[in-house]
């Protein structure tokens, strides 16, 4: 028998919990379609690698990085203990939203959102602070040595967890200092370089995301640290026969949360109305086939991806929207996550130059371009509420005459005949 074939005969699974933990990935990644039995294999291994510690998640904004990343923490806990063990924390896993593990049940896993914070900020929250590197600076340490000690808890065989979001964001002068701490070298909180003490050294998992492509941004070889691991997140229009699953999931949370809420505040707070809030819990509305159907042609990736279709599932199970006008009224999102303009954006002299000769003048050319944009723009204006907002509270104008405007938009007015010059 050949090596291989000996040494796969011999398998003994991925690792000692590969049965719950697969359980837990599917759980809080739901669905049918090959890119999520994909995503959720990729998670599993990566999960069983004992010498597996850093990974790049990559994938649209809203496509759930922030949701893997917590699941990857537990996973690497869970996934070198006994089963029995891995058993009991599976079963009292308790989901804040869809997919969104409880923060307070991972004490050694430290999110940092990388973007739009200075180099000395950046550096303090990584690195920690001595009480001499500043004055009037109280001593404290950085995400590495937090997730290392688990915050006061135990941090398990994962040695820690930090979560580095935006990592294509980070400041050039950064990037040299993550070098040794992803190598497992020493690294020393601010203030302390040099001395012999506060020295650190971190050999926990990184995980790091971007929707960005890092290559533009982050130097080779700390890039070639950070995703010694790479996983790609697929979109929703990649899955979407997974939607009314998802959706399911959506609705299973969100009302599991909002009933939590509810019982909370009636616990403190004797004055509440209760019987209102009981009819309130019984007014959830349930998300029928049809709006599954729906949901799952929308274009999401215009919308946030599966962060708007969450936000659409509240509004309409919990604030009983209509769904037609709770997609209406979705914010549009570019990839940065900004509201996008209707219009198109290509300049008017690149869509002239792609309109070739028609004998016309370019008088006529550059009227028949914005005559078709002003149409573009009563058509966005007519379907869509939430632009329809947003127009009349930043030019000032009334709702209710909106409309009427926007038929003035693009009425063709009759030209009075030129008056003939006198002889």
């Amino acid at each position: 028998m050949p090596d291989f074939e000996k040494a796969r005969a011999g398998a003994v699974g991925s690792c000692p919990a590969e049965e719950p933990l697969s359980r837990l990935i599917a759980q809080v990644l739901p669905g049918a379609s090959k890119a999520v039995h994909r995503l959720r294999r990729q998670v599993l291994q990566f999960c069983a690698n004992p010498s597996a510690r850093s990974v790049l998640l990559r994938g649209p904004i809203g496509a759930g990085k922030s949701t893997v990343a917590p699941l990857i923490a537990l996973g690497k806990y869970v996934a070198p203990l006994r089963r029995e063990a891995a058993e009991t924390i599976v079963a009292d896993l308790r989901l804040e939203a869809p997919g969104r593990i409880d923060r307070r049940l991972l004490p050694w896993f430290v999110e940092f959102p990388v973007t739009g914070l200075s180099r000395g900020l950046a550096e303090r929250a990584l690195f920690g602070i001595t009480a001499k590197a500043a004055t009037g600076v109280a001593a404290g340490p950085g995400i590495f040595e937090q997730a290392a000690t688990g915050r006061g808890s135990n941090a398990g065989a994962t040695g820690g967890v930090v979560f580095l979001d935006e990592i294509a964001d980070i400041p050039d002068e950064l990037q040299a200092k993550l070098l040794p701490v992803l190598s497992g070298g020493k690294f020393y909180r601010l203030g302390g370089e040099g001395t012999g003490q506060h020295e650190q050294t971190y050999n926990g998992v990184v995980i790091s995301a971007s929707w960005k492509d890092p290559q533009d941004s982050i130097r080779p070889d700390l890039l070639s640290r950070l995703a010694e691991w790479e996983i790609a997140l697929p979109s929703l229009a990649e899955r979407s026969e997974d939607v009314p699953t998802i959706v399911d999931a959506i609705l299973q949370a969100v009302t599991a949360s909002h009933y939590r809420c509810i019982d909370e505040m009636v616990e403190f707070e004797p004055r509440v109305d209760t019987e209102f809030y009981k009819r309130a819990k019984q007014a959830v509305v349930p998300i029928s086939s049809a709006t599954k159907a729906t949901l799952s042609t929308f274009d999401w990736s215009r919308h946030g991806d599966l962060r708007g279709l969450v936000a659409a599932v509240k509004r309409i199970a919990i604030d009983r929207h209509a769904p037609t006008d709770v997609l209406q009224d979705l914010p549009e999102t570019t990839s940065s996550g900004v509201h996008a303009p209707h219009a198109d954006s290509t300049g008017l002299l690149e869509r002239l130059l792609v309109r070739g000769a028609t004998g016309e003048s370019l008088v006529s050319h550059v009227s028949t371009l914005e005559k078709e944009e002003r149409k573009q723009l009563k058509k966005r204006l007519r379907v869509d509420l939430g632009a329809r907002t947003r127009v009349t509270t930043a030019l000032g104008i009334e709702p209710g005459s909106l409309m009427k405007q926007l038929h003035e938009l693009t009425r063709t007015r009759r030209r009075a005949p030129e008056k003939a010059d006198n002889p």
